[in-house]
This record gives structure tokens, sequence and C-alpha cells, in this order.
């Protein structure tokens, strides 16, 4: 057998021209005639950070993102990198990187040419940009493609093109908005692990919109969760998904099972509630929940345990109404018999029909103000 070759060395990387410190966003707010897209946006990021705008259609996080490359102007606010105010400076003059939904390539340019226009609108020499677009294409596995044209790239490779374009630039801050959307599920995992193994080999400050949480959770240092323009929750990935702060989070992070609950009592770390129909639950409250008031009661449908027939007074009787597979487990719609439907998930196999027992765990149920 023939001896393996050896390695080749990794290809060298652009390094951001200027390590930032800090950018901080104060009162950051912009309106669309009648719409308001943002309101009162505050966000501070740190040196090295990767940051995720998360949130429906229509949330106000690609306009953050806009207002931040300076694409769209706000009405008001502040963006301050490092204590200078970027709000009103050009675009051009800000340094950031920016890669788009729809790639935005230039059709009628090769590979090396879209990756080198941003470096001949510098004005660097024409010897250095050489260097600097084989570098990029290295560093996103692209390095034998420079003279193909988008056309003949996949979606993946398209997409590949459009991160070193904004990475050659060596940019202060590179901002990515819903860059995999178009890509199918394989390929969104498949640069999901590019983005963040640059990310981590590149130390880049990286402000990134997406709707997917699981992108969100899986790229992020922290994750700012957005509704209607606001801001509702800023937290890593385990605090915004194990402790969500208000109802709107929870079922954004997969607390399917949400109800508008009546709090009977509220006392020493527990709630107990009334839904609609008359079944009780014990939960655990978060803030502003008040005694004798509406609340909403959330839980997860892993956090339902489903068990046989066992006497009513060891959970809530129930009927399964149906039954999928999903892959590693069965997800059912259980309807107790107090009329509430529970989506729950389970290892087990239970037919329509089927009458079992429900089970929450107090701790598992949260209890939050209505909003």
């Amino acid at each position: 057998m023939s001896a393996r070759p050896a390695a080749e060395p990794a290809p060298s990387a652009p390094a951001p021209a200027r390590r930032i410190g800090r950018l901080e966003v104060r009162g950051l707010s912009k309106r669309f005639a009648h719409v308001v897209a943002l309101s009162n946006f505050d966000l501070d990021v740190q040196s090295g950070e990767f940051i995720s705008l998360l949130g429906p259609s229509g949330c106000g996080k690609s306009t953050a993102l806009n207002c931040l490359a300076g694409l769209v102007e706000p009405d008001a606010g502040r963006i301050l990198l490092d204590g200078e105010d970027l709000a009103r400076v050009p675009p051009e003059r800000r340094g950031f990187g920016v890669v788009f939904q729809s790639y935005a390539l230039f059709p009628h340019m090769t590979v090396a040419r879209n990756v080198a226009f941003g470096l001949e609108m510098m004005g660097v020499r024409p010897e250095a940009v050489a260097e600097r677009v084989r570098q990029a294409l290295a560093l996103v596995h692209l390095e034998d493609l420079g003279d193909r044209y988008p056309a003949q790239l996949s979606g993946g490779q398209q997409q590949r093109v459009a991160l070193a374009r904004a990475l050659v630039i060596e940019p202060r801050l590179l901002l990515m908005d819903e860059p995999l959307s178009n890509l199918d599920a394989k390929l969104r995992l498949e640069m999901r692990l590019e983005i963040r193994r640059l990310h981590q080999r590149l130390g880049l400050t990286t402000l990134y919109v997406t709707h997917d949480q699981e992108e969100a959770l899986s790229l992020s240092d922290r994750i700012g969760l957005m509704k209607d323009g606001v801001l509702r929750q800023v937290g890593t990935p385990e605090e915004v998904y194990l402790h969500p702060d208000t109802a709107f989070v929870a079922n954004f992070f997969g607390y399917r099972n949400v109800f508008r609950v009546h709090a009977d009592a509220v006392h020493d770390g527990r709630a107990t509630v009334t839904i609609p129909g008359g079944l009780r639950l014990e939960g655990t409250p978060r803030s502003g929940v008040r005694q004798g008031a509406d609340a909403v009661a959330a839980v997860r449908p892993e956090d339902v345990e489903v068990g046989g027939p066992g006497g009513v007074d060891h959970g809530i009787p129930a009927t399964v109404e149906f039954a999928e597979f999903v892959g590693d487990a069965f997800e059912c719609s259980v309807t107790a018999d107090a009329g509430v439907v529970f989506v729950v998930r389970t290892p087990d196999r239970w037919a329509q029909g089927a009458r079992v027992l429900l089970r929450v765990d107090p701790s598992r149920l949260l209890v939050f103000p209505p909003e």
C-alpha cells in the first residue's frame, strides 16, 4: 500500500484589520410609512461574539441588520463602534462585511473577480488583491473554482463565494442576513458547520439574522429574539431555550402547549392554575404573575409524561387522537377528559383511541403574565 501523502498546510487566513472592542447600539428606531419596523433597539456586542437576531418574518431583524450595515438610515438611535458613532457614516466607510440572502453575485464576473471586487473598490494593489482572493477562496474550499462564473456553481458554492467576498476585505464586523435560507436541508447543515468553523478560526465579530431557531441555537454565543420590532430577550442559547422570559419566547422555542389560564394561587415558587374547562395544574411562575389574575401556561411536548391507565389520582385522564412518527419519537395529539388538547412527544407508539394518563412536572410547566 502506498504511503499516505502528507497533509497540506492550512491556508493562511485573512485576519480582521482591526479587532473591535465593543459595538453598542442605542435606541435604534425605524418606521416605514405607518409600520414600526424597529423600536428602541438596544444591543451590546463584544469583540469576537457571534450573535443571532432571531424571530418570525416581519419582526425587524433584517431592518436592524441593514441599519448597522448602513443600507437603511434609522430615524433615531446611535451605532457606537469603539465609541465612534456610525449612524450617519456611509456603508462603504464602515468596514463591515455583508452576506445577503440572495448572494448578490455579479453574473458576468468570475468567482475570483466577484471576491476581488471589494478590494478593488478599496484601492488595494493588484498583486495584494490576487493573494488575498486566493486566501479567501481557500478558506471556503473553492480555490479551484476561481475561473468559473456564478451560473456554473451550485447554491452552496455560490453561498461560499458570497462568504469569501465578505471575508476578503478583512471586516471589522461580519453581518449575515438569512444566508442559508435558499439552501436545502443538507446544504444548510454543511454551511452552518462551515460558518461556525470560520468564525472560531478567524475570531470575527458576527451578527447573524435568521428565522430558524436550530441555526441560532447551534451557531450563537448569544441570541436576541425579536417581535414587532422589539428585542424581547437576549441571552445565551441555554438561557433563552431553558429560561424564557415571556410566553412568546417560550412558544418560539418549542413550548407548543400554550394555554390561557387563571392563576388561582401563587406562593413560594409555585403557581396553581386553572385551564378553561376546569383542568388544574401546578407550575413555576415567572416574574409578573399575580394571584387571582389571568396568565399563560406553557410546557414542551417532551415534558408531558404519558402512561397507561392507573387511576385518576395519578394523572390526567385523556384519549389519544392521533400519533405521527417523527424519526426519534412519536408526537401525539391527546385530549384530556376536561377538553384540553395536549401535544406530547413519547418513545411509545400509542394507538388512536388509547386511554392514557398525562403527568406534568410543575418545574416544567412555566407560567407567564399575559402579553
